[in-house]
């Protein structure tokens, strides 16, 4: 029997792989943690697994001045959302840790409707929130929602981060695109959607 079973015909008929669905579903995959390992690289985050986006640090560990980061690049219907509760917030370029030069990217108004791209830690406490200013109008998870006449579009004044003179925009992938404000957050300075869109 285990002799049969090494027959070059019946190995022939084995089934074989799909390479076009193995190289549909591995581009799809490369596609989903680029969006993540895109992320972490810009926020200059060290992170065990970039693709997935876990364990990742900012500032230094060594010296004990270091925030664990948690990411979610995707603002679509399960993003995180939130609005601004504070007259003219900063969105800082980088964490303030050690050695960071941390500047102030862009200043948001009262009202502002933000999505939550990153969450970095202290502890167990969430001590800023990467997020980026959009308009509701391109949040597919907006339409007819209440909070997202609340909080909508607000004036934007961007101080060192650069204009590349194309709207904000949110394109099926649900990663934000375009000439979008995006910075770190103080908690504080958020009122969070709790029950979500």
């Amino acid at each position: 029997m285990a002799l049969a079973a090494c027959n070059p015909r019946q190995a022939d008929a084995a089934p074989t792989a799909n390479p076009v669905a193995d190289a549909s579903t591995r581009s799809q995959t490369a596609r989903q943690d680029d969006g993540i390992a895109a992320l972490a690289e810009s926020l200059h985050l060290r992170c065990e697994n970039a693709a997935k986006g876990s364990g990742c640090v900012s500032g230094n560990m060594d010296a004990g001045d270091f925030y664990d980061v948690d990411i979610s690049p995707r603002c679509g219907t399960d993003g995180n959302f939130a609005g601004v509760a504070d007259h003219d917030t900063t969105l800082l370029d980088a964490l303030p840790v050690t050695g960071s030069k941390a500047q102030v990217a862009a200043k948001l108004s009262d009202g502002q409707f933000v999505c939550i791209l990153a969450t970095a830690h202290a502890g167990q406490q969430a001590t800023y929130y990467y997020v980026v200013a959009l308009p509701p109008a391109s949040v597919s998870a907006c339409q007819g929602k209440a909070i997202c006449k609340q909080y909508g579009e607000r004036p934007v004044d961007f101080v060192t981060q650069r204009k590349r003179g194309r709207p904000c925009t949110i394109p099926a992938n649900a990663r934000p695109e375009g000439d979008c404000a995006q910075g770190w957050i103080e908690p504080q300075k958020l009122d969070f959607f709790a029950n979500g869109l």
